[in-house]
């Protein structure tokens, strides 16, 4: 599929940024993490930041010519998206350095700007897809899509390195049931939206819901949602393989969930 360049570029830019948010809203709030810890968090969301943006040149005919989207700022959200990221790009390698450097205040005030510019690529990346030409994302579902990617994704990064890593335990199972079922909420409410509205809108549902994908996606959000209600009260020392797990199916979910948003879509 052409399009799949950028399912990765936009699922992987979110799982970075959600997960640079995590970990910077954790150190301002008073978690104690270990700078070794939080250098190889934000080295792994450089590295999958860096990854997403290498990904979305497969969806250019000339990548080499990819500096040209940022020459119109004023009214492209495209050449907005771009830089913002770029931004984005350089402020979390920066606060890469400064947990390697070890250095508190200044990583707090980078992350910070990282956090501004990483929000505003994903508010960005959706205003590119919302257009009148076509009816199934010319709402505020796709920014709402987008933003729920990051905060279902990111926190389970971060929860899963810092297991890994046998650091205090973050339980981010309460963020990511409400995340989860808010999904599971918003599909029902969009394919209801979807078969109400114009022709090609209900076009669009119609293929969603005929497609195997979306019903794989279903089951999974199922299957994470049983996992999350009984840990919400647990308070396991290690829980390392079941954050990988869960990472790992809210990551296929959300690549087939992104695989459909642009292969389904019918133009007016």
């Amino acid at each position: 599929m052409h399009d799949f360049a950028l399912v990765i570029f936009t699922i992987f830019s979110q799982i970075a940024i959600g997960a640079l948010v995590t970990l910077w809203l954790l150190e301002t709030t008073g978690r104690k993490i270990s700078a070794s810890s939080g250098f190889f968090i934000s080295s792994a969301v450089a590295g999958i930041a860096i990854v997403g943006v290498l990904a979305s040149l497969f969806h250019l005919g000339h990548p080499f010519e990819a500096y040209r989207a940022i020459r119109n700022l004023g009214e492209s959200w495209l050449s907005r998206e771009v830089t913002v990221y770029v931004l984005f790009i350089l402020f979390s390698l920066a606060y890469c350095f400064y947990w390697k450097a070890d250095h508190p205040a200044k990583r707090k005030t980078v992350g910070a700007l990282a956090t501004l510019f990483g929000v505003g690529t994903i508010f960005s990346s959706a205003m590119i897809y919302t257009i009148p030409a076509i009816p199934a994302w010319d709402n505020g579902s796709t920014t709402l899509s987008f933003f729920l990617t990051s905060v279902l994704l990111g926190p389970v990064l971060v929860a899963v390195v810092l297991q890994w890593r046998k650091e205090q335990m973050f339980n981010c199972s309460r963020i990511t049931l409400a995340t989860t079922s808010l999904s599971a909420v918003f599909l029902g409410v969009y394919l209801t939206f979807l078969f109400s509205g114009l022709e090609e809108a209900e076009q669009t549902g119609v293929q969603i819901v005929n497609s195997g994908m979306f019903w794989i996606r279903v089951a999974l959000l199922g299957v994470v949602l049983a996992m999350l209600f009984p840990a919400i009260k647990e308070n396991k020392s290690n829980r390392t393989v079941y954050y990988s797990l869960l990472f790992f199916l809210l990551t296929i979910s959300e690549l087939l969930g992104r695989i459909l948003f642009y292969s389904t879509a019918v133009q007016l």
